[in-house]
């Protein structure tokens, strides 16, 4: 993932909207692995981003704001995952 600042880290959340549940909280260089992607809130900085992957780790699974990740975007990764 990419995009978080140092102190700060990335929420996965049990649906793709900022008020869902907590899964975990990741930092800038952790590996997730998506598995599908859909739509919701738009990302925290502003930027009405609303695409959401569904991410896995060994541990947990959840829902990420694909703004803060390394994915390519829209055009990369719309042709290789299925949307929820």
């Amino acid at each position: 993932m990419i995009g978080i600042d140092p102190g700060s880290s990335l929420v996965m959340r049990t649906e793709p909207r900022y008020g869902a549940g907590e899964v975990a909280r990741y930092g800038n260089g952790q590996w997730l692995e998506p598995s599908c992607w859909t739509t919701g809130d738009p990302n925290a900085d502003g930027h009405g981003y609303r695409y959401w992957m569904q991410v896995s780790t060994p541990r947990s699974w959840g829902y990420v704001n694909d703004w803060y990740l390394d994915t390519g975007g829209p055009s990369t990764w719309k042709s290789q995952l299925p949307r929820s």
